[in-house]
C-alpha cells in the first residue's frame, strides 16, 4: 500500500508519448495516423475525479482492497508507464522487488530523515529529486 502510494504521487514515468499507428476514436477526439501526444501521468495520479478531494495527499490505506477498488475501477495507477503487458510485467517484478529490498533495509537499519531536509521534486524526463540529499 506504501509503495502504491508513493508511485501514485511520485511516478517514475511522469509523462508517457504515444503516435497512433492507425486513425482513431479517443472519447470526443479524432487523432489522424501519426499523431504524437503526451498522456501525463502525474496529472491523472493526482485528479481529483479519480482519487477524491485528498489526491494529492499521501495516503496508503486508498489501496487497503487493491488498486482497482482505489480508482473505483478505472485503469488510473501506471507509474511504471503505459505499455500494456510489457510495462505490467516489469511493474510487477519491480514492486515485488521494491518490496524486498525495503524490507531488508528496515530490518537492518534505522531511517530517519535529515532535520534539515527539505522536500521538493522536480520533473525531467524521470521524476528526480530537485535538492540534493544530505
Amino acid at each position: 500500500m506504501i509503495l502504491h502510494d508513493v508511485l501514485r504521487l511520485y511516478p517514475l514515468v511522469p509523462v508517457n508519448g504515444r503516435i497512433t499507428a492507425a486513425a482513431t476514436k479517443l472519447g470526443k477526439f479524432s487523432l489522424p495516423t501519426g499523431m504524437v501526444f503526451l498522456l501525463q501521468t502525474q496529472l491523472v495520479h493526482h485528479g481529483l475525479e479519480i482519487w477524491g478531494e485528498d489526491a494529492t495527499e499521501f495516503k496508503p490505506e486508498r489501496f487497503y482492497q487493491g488498486v482497482s477498488h482505489s480508482t473505483k475501477g478505472n485503469v488510473a495507477l501506471f507509474p511504471f508507464g503505459w505499455d500494456l503487458l510489457l510495462v505490467q510485467m516489469r511493474g510487477i517484478h519491480a514492486m515485488l522487488e521494491a518490496k524486498l529490498v525495503l524490507t531488508m533495509i528496515l530490518q537492518r537499519f534505522s531511517v530517519e530523515l535529515s532535520p534539515s531536509y527539505s522536500h521538493a521534486t522536480i520533473s525531467l524526463i524521470t521524476l528526480n529529486q530537485s535538492t540534493v540529499l544530505p
